[in-house]
């Protein structure tokens, strides 16, 4: 009988080691939070003590569902939120959504919006969702959200993720969002300003308050060598870090946010303010402006676009290929290194403080300039090689 009782309590220990050794990938692992989930069961439907919410989902379709908990002015939803608005209501009435849904801080389960009746609803306090954060049919004002796990926007006009610690950023845009009304018919384009940075790296000292924004968003973050980054994703794309889409007037990507792919006949500027992104492909006939202020070390970065200027003024060093066709103006001065460096069909380079290229190909009607490598500089403008024919003009290998 000992022997039984050993081995059932052996099977039960192995049992649990399993268990607690099952994780997602190192990407899904979510950090230590100042304010866990609650401890409450998971209900459904939402459970009410002395007629005050306590937990549960909510689920709001209707002014009658809203009346339920407008009362309450809830300030945490220990569950799922969704709210479907299609009835028409007058601003700040009891039947106004906003009335209810601008009081909440934190969501500790998703948040699904699908807005019908083109109006925009308010999470202005809205800080914190630990799951999901689905927005439907029309923007929402929710500037002050500094934490949802998922992002997903489908809706017309512009896309604003404002310094949000996310995993992914999904939009909709090959159409005008939930109304299936093409946006480029209409002869209308939009604004994506995305600036994201991954969970993995929230300052978990800092309480996700209403009145501690300003300091989680500004607050420095220690990053390893090669840090864990949020993703952007095109619905109805099969990869993510692509974007593919003639609906998109101007692009800013802003802190750890990573795309890898733009192909684009729309977009007219394009701003990468970050300060990680190892590689960017661009492929546009219409972009104009593009700059790169702030990265200092990439992998690869290729652009093919008719643009009037490109400026990366921080970076040193490309790992493997430069690759500019097209562009008027280049000037990468504080450019160190590289493997390869292509240019074709371009106006001027501006190349100060280069050194050397495994490769380096640049026709002769491109103007070189390079104050700090004569060599170059002379070879870049003096060549005779014919504009659609290129040639090692210095370097080392």
């Amino acid at each position: 009988m000992k022997n039984i009782h050993k081995l059932l309590s052996l099977s039960l220990l192995i049992l649990l080691i399993i268990s607690c050794s099952k994780s997602d990938d190192s990407d899904e692992t979510t950090p230590v939070s100042t304010t866990p989930t609650p401890v409450q069961p998971v209900s459904p439907t939402p459970v009410f003590v002395d007629d005050s919410y306590k937990f549960g989902d909510i689920t709001i379709s209707s002014s009658a569902d809203l009346e339920e908990f407008s009362s309450d002015k809830i300030d945490e939803v220990v569950g799922d939120l969704t709210i479907n608005v299609g009835w028409d209501y007058t601003a700040g009435s009891s039947s106004d959504p906003s009335e209810f849904t601008k009081n909440i801080e934190i969501v500790y389960g998703d948040v699904l919006a699908n807005i019908t009746n083109n109006k925009s609803i308010s999470f202005e306090n809205l800080v914190k969702v630990v799951g999901s954060y689905t927005i439907n049919g029309h923007d929402v004002d929710d500037q002050n959200l500094v934490y949802a796990n998922y992002i997903n926007l489908d809706y017309e006009g512009d896309y604003i993720v404002n310094n949000v610690f996310t995993r992914q950023i999904t939009l909709n845009l090959d159409d005008g969002g939930s109304s299936k009304k093409s946006l480029s018919s209409k002869g209308l384009t939009r604004r994506l300003r995305m600036f994201s940075r991954h969970p993995r790296y929230y300052p978990v000292s800092i309480a996700p308050t209403f009145n501690n924004v300003v300091k989680i968003r500004s607050t420095p973050l220690i990053l390893p060598i090669r840090p864990v980054v949020p993703k952007f994703k095109q619905k109805g794309l099969t990869r993510a870090e692509e974007l593919n889409s003639d609906n998109v007037e101007s692009i800013e990507i802003g802190g750890h946010t990573s795309l890898k792919k733009i192909n684009s006949n729309s977009i007219k500027s394009l701003d990468v303010s970050s300060t990680i992104l190892p590689e960017l492909e661009v492929k546009s006939t219409s972009l104009k402006a593009f700059s790169m202020p702030n990265i200092t070390t990439m992998d690869k970065l290729v652009i093919d676009a008719p643009c009037e200027s490109f400026e990366a003024k921080s970076l040193i060093t490309v790992k493997n290929k430069i690759t500019l066709k097209n562009v008027v103006n280049i000037i990468l001065n504080a450019l160190k290194t590289c493997g390869i460096l292509t240019v074709s069909n371009a106006g001027e380079i501006n190349l100060n403080n280069f050194q050397n290229a495994a490769s380096l190909f640049i026709p002769s009607t491109v103007k070189v300039n390079s104050t700090n490598n004569p060599v170059l500089n002379q070879s870049g403008v003096s060549s005779v090689t014919p504009e659609d024919d290129t040639h090692n003009s210095g370097g080392s290998s």
